[in-house]
């Protein structure tokens, strides 16, 4: 944050956006849900392989389950929503010397995508109990 940027937000300030908690759509289609429960299960792997590679222990695997289940309700209710018209020059690949704000919405699309997976597997796990509920199963 420099000198410029302080004095420009203040002669022109820009748009910021918002971090919202969004209520989730409770109709998912079987085959949609299926898909998602599949890429879910792939995301898991992988993170469990780049965290503890092939290995196996008890203790690793409760921690992993006890981090991936904060990182999924932090991800289900936090949703960050940038301000997409104020994110830089040339759609977010130079930063804009004169305003703060375009600062703000790009760490909000940053924190946008690192949540998204965990959204996704809390929504998989959330569609699955909805469906249980329902007896749809089987």
């Amino acid at each position: 944050m420099g000198l410029m940027e302080l004095i420009g937000e203040l002669i022109n300030p820009g748009e910021i956006g918002t971090v919202e908690k969004v209520k989730r759509e409770k109709k998912v289609r079987l085959h949609i849900l299926i898909l998602k429960t599949i890429v879910s299960i792939a995301i898991l792997a992988v993170i469990y392989f780049l965290s503890f590679g092939i290995s196996f222990h008890m203790k690793e695997a409760l921690s992993f389950v006890a981090a991936i289940t904060v990182y999924s309700v932090v991800g289900y209710f936090i949703l960050p929503k940038p301000d997409y018209s104020n994110v830089g020059w040339f759609g977010g690949i130079f930063d804009n010397p004169f305003r703060i704000s375009d600062d703000i919405n790009r760490m909000l699309v940053f924190v946008m995508i690192i949540l998204m997976p965990g959204r996704l597997i809390s929504t998989t796990m959330l569609s699955w109990i909805d469906y249980s509920k329902k007896g749809d199963l089987l």
